[in-house]
């Protein structure tokens, strides 16, 4: 006697053909007390009797999407602030001006967006960084400062000597990084001084 069957799993392989996984006997028992424990524990997550679990999955689904796209809005508008603060508090240097930025908690991705927002000012040279898991570095270059000689795969390759890692990148956007994150303001220092020297040279 077989006793219980349990389906698993169905799967269409071509036309007219699918294969079907089941257990039974003592395997379909089981089976059938591993899928109530999974859905006991996603009940007891979403604090939900199990008949309105599909619900609570699809409304807390559907929170999180929003939520998300709060989070990028909110993001944005920082960076954008961020970005005015950055420009106000330029240092000149000849025909460039020289702005930076070092965050406790920035990820790449946020950096790049902030470097590629200056770099659309064309005497305008940006050093962002953030200090969060390792040292990271994005250096953008505007076009006018590009046309002075000025290249942000270079100075990025600068920076993360000093970090004990490496970088590269294009002439107008370049990033990098390297384990050494204490050193990330001294090394930005340097290099703006730098800038700053060849400017007024």
């Amino acid at each position: 006697m077989i006793g219980q069957i349990k389906l698993l799993h169905t799967e269409r392989i071509q036309d007219g053909v699918e294969r079907i996984e089941f257990a039974a006997g003592a395997a379909a028992v089981l089976a059938s007390q591993a899928r109530d424990n999974i859905l006991n524990s996603a009940c007891s997550i979403f604090r939900v009797p199990p008949e309105k679990l599909p619900d609570a999955a699809d409304r807390f689904f559907t929170e999180w999407k929003e939520l998300s796209k709060q989070n990028t809005r909110l993001k944005e508008e920082l960076a954008s602030a961020l970005v005015g603060n950055m420009v106000a508090g330029a240092r000149s240097a000849g025909d460039v001006r020289i702005a930076s930025y070092i965050s406790a908690d920035a990820d790449m991705q946020e950096l790049i967006k902030i470097a590629g927002a200056m770099r659309e000012i064309p005497d305008m040279i940006a050093f962002v960084g953030s200090t969060h898991d390792g040292g990271k570095v994005v250096v953008s270059v505007g076009r006018d400062a590009r046309a002075g000689g000025f290249d942000a795969g270079a100075i990025v390759r600068e920076i993360c000597k000093e970090l004990g890692g490496s970088g590269g990148g294009k002439p107008d956007l370049a990033q990098g990084g390297g384990p050494d994150a204490s050193k990330l303001q001294e090394a930005f220092d340097a290099g703006i001084d730098s800038i700053m020297k060849r400017g007024e040279g």
